[in-house]
C-alpha cells in the first residue's frame, strides 16, 4: 500500500512539470483569433513572423523567454505565448507593420488586438480612398523648404499616436563625413495624411552618425 501511494505521489507532479502545449495548436487558436477579428477576406495580408515567442519558468523558478515556432512542442512552464502577425500589403505598399495576439498558458487572450492599422477601406471591401505615391511626392517637393540634393520616395505607415495612415519622406539637405568616414548631415522630414493630403508637419532631422 506504501508504495502503491508513492508511486502515485510520484507521477502526480510529473504529469503537472510534463504538460505539452503542440505549436499546432498554438498556431490553429491564433489564426481563429485573428479571423474571427478581421474576417477571412482579409486574411491573406497577414503572416506569422519568427519573432513570435514564449514565456516560461525554469526549474529554478526563473522566468524567461523562447522562440517556439520550429518547435514541435512546448514542454516548459509556460506562462505566456506572444504570437507576432505581420501586415503586409503590396497594392498599398505599406511599410510592413503588424501586432501582436497575447495567449495564456491556457492559449486564451489575455489582451485585445488592435487592429487600427488596417485601413478602413480594406476592412470594408472598397476601393482606395489614399492617395497615390506620387501625388504624395509632388506634394513633398513642393513642402520642402530647402533645396536638398536627395529626396526619397515617399513611404505609408500608420502613426499610432496620430491615428491614421501616413506618407513620409526625407530631404537631405546638406552631406558630410563623421570622424569615422560615413555619410551624415541635415534633413527635412515631412509627414502628409495619406487620405487628404494634408501637410501634418515639417521638421528638420538628421541622417548618418553625427559626432559633436
Amino acid at each position: 500500500m506504501k508504495l502503491k501511494f508513492l508511486f502515485v505521489y510520484l507521477i502526480f507532479p510529473l504529469s503537472i512539470f510534463s504538460q505539452k502545449i503542440k505549436t499546432e495548436n498554438i498556431i490553429k487558436t491564433t489564426d481563429s483569433i485573428l479571423t474571427a477579428t478581421i474576417g477571412e477576406n482579409l486574411f491573406k495580408y497577414f503572416t506569422i513572423s519568427e519573432g513570435s515567442f514564449y514565456k516560461y519558468k525554469t526549474n529554478n523558478n526563473y522566468n524567461t523567454t523562447g522562440k517556439f515556432l520550429s518547435k514541435r512542442v512546448l514542454r516548459k512552464k509556460v506562462t505566456e505565448i506572444w504570437v507576432l502577425y505581420h501586415f503586409q500589403s503590396e497594392e498599398l505598399q505599406i511599410v510592413e507593420t503588424g501586432f501582436w495576439i497575447k495567449l495564456n498558458e491556457k492559449l486564451n487572450l489575455i489582451e485585445p488586438i488592435k487592429i487600427d492599422f488596417i485601413p478602413d477601406f480594406l476592412k470594408n471591401n472598397s476601393p482606395s480612398n489614399f492617395i497615390t505615391i506620387e501625388n504624395a511626392e509632388n506634394i513633398a517637393i513642393k513642402s520642402f523648404k530647402e533645396k536638398g540634393f536627395e529626396i526619397s520616395k515617399p513611404k505609408l505607415k500608420f502613426d499610432e499616436k496620430k491615428g491614421k495612415h501616413i506618407y513620409y519622406s526625407i530631404n537631405k539637405v546638406t552631406k558630410s563625413k563623421n570622424a569615422y568616414g560615413q555619410d551624415c548631415g541635415e534633413t527635412e522630414i515631412i509627414e502628409i495624411d495619406a487620405i487628404s493630403g494634408e501637410v501634418l508637419s515639417l521638421i528638420k532631422g538628421y541622417y548618418g552618425l553625427i559626432i559633436r
